[in-house]
């Protein structure tokens, strides 16, 4: 097929044999430069059907014609793709920032941090990526800012509310058994340039392109290279905690929960911290949630440390 266009003859998905063999050193930069991440791996030879020989003499009609007829091809048009006759196929176009990768490179799109445990002084740590190509796409993930690392840095001690933002990509590997339907996979590492495993080794080599990389990503993040380095050490100030924007409901508050603080703690620490709501209109209409004051908002006012009693009522 080395003049005909596969796109009348391959679809999305298809099953074929193929013989394969790892990339040079010069093929890895290459596709870094290309696709943004190092293609390890490429096909030496592929086909379906019986293994390829040097000179076709014959086809064989048994297997090629039932093969043809699914692709609604004749045998005539066939032979005018394989000599390289035929106008290329129209196709749809991608969008524009679409990325045509290998289907082990994933990506993973950031939709959700999780708030952080009660009282928990760490700062965010997880969250929750969509996968959006190969064939676990649009299906869920898990991930902890230990599995993150941007250029290189690993991300087990940042505040990810200072360090990522809603809808930021990354390349992703991931592992099922969760025991979530909702969220099947978990994420075991997640980057931004160079896969960690290659950063120490191609770092020198590609050192000025991914420079520029980091200085736009930074600009992009709205912090300095020194802040950066703040917040990958666990040393920059814990910003509060506020969630991705998601689909709106109404709602009553119901109940509040009486204070677990002892007498005698400051009045900031006093009064009611969790309450009920009732959803009164959206998908979860009628259900109960919990809520904490943490999350509770007046006007744009957090709450965090007043009584809600005071400033609420059934």
């Amino acid at each position: 097929m080395v003049k005909g266009d596969l796109a009348y003859v391959l679809k999305e998905f298809d099953k074929v044999n193929v013989e394969f063999k790892l990339t040079s050193q010069e093929e890895r930069e290459e596709s870094l430069r290309m696709y943004g991440c190092i293609v390890k791996y490429k096909a030496s030879c592929v086909w379906i059907g019986y293994f390829p020989r040097a000179v076709v003499e014959s086809y064989n009609y048994k297997n090629l014609t039932p093969f043809l007829t699914k692709r609604n091809l004749s045998l005539q048009m066939f032979q005018d793709i394989v000599d390289g006759v035929t106008e290329p196929k129209l196709r749809e176009q991608p969008p524009i920032d679409s990325l045509v990768l290998p289907p082990n490179n994933l990506i993973g799109r950031l939709i959700e941090i999780k708030k952080p445990d009660f009282g928990s002084t760490d700062g965010t740590q997880r969250g929750v990526m969509v996968i959006e190509n190969g064939p676990h796409a649009k299906k869920k993930a898990f991930f902890n800012r230990n599995s993150l690392f941007i250029f290189g840095r690993n991300m087990h001690k940042a505040d990810l509310m200072r360090v990522v933002k809603e809808s930021d990509k990354f390349f992703i590997d991931v592992q099922g058994d969760t025991n979530s339907s909702q969220v099947p996979f978990k994420v075991t590492k997640a980057w931004i340039g160079l896969h960690p495993d290659e950063y120490k080794r191609l770092k020198q080599v590609l050192s000025s392109y991914f420079a520029n990389k980091f200085i736009n990503w930074l600009s992009s993040h709205g912090m300095t290279e020194a802040e950066f380095e703040e917040i990958a050490a666990g040393k920059a100030t814990l910003k509060p905690f506020f969630p991705f924007a998601s689909e709106q409901m109404n709602a009553r508050i119901i109940y509040f929960y009486p204070s677990c603080r002892k007498v005698g703690e400051s009045s900031s620490e006093k009064g009611a911290e969790f309450g009920l709501l009732r959803i009164t209109q959206g998908p979860l209409i009628k259900r109960d949630v919990l809520f904490e004051r943490s999350d509770f908002y007046l006007f744009n006012v957090s709450l965090r440390n007043v009584d809600l009693t005071n400033c609420s009522k059934k």
